[in-house]
């Protein structure tokens, strides 16, 4: 059975309901700028 966008969005919203921070970690880790700057992933 095939995901459709609108799945994919509402399991987005429950991940960041459940955990925000995880969910932004994960969302920096696809961004252009933290593949070319791995250490902006982690806490200082």
């Amino acid at each position: 059975m095939p995901i459709s966008t609108g799945d994919i969005v509402e399991l987005e919203s429950k991940a960041f309901a459940t955990s925000p921070s995880k969910f932004v970690v994960q969302t920096l880790r696809i961004t252009p700028s933290s593949a070319s700057n791995p250490n902006s992933l982690y806490p200082v």
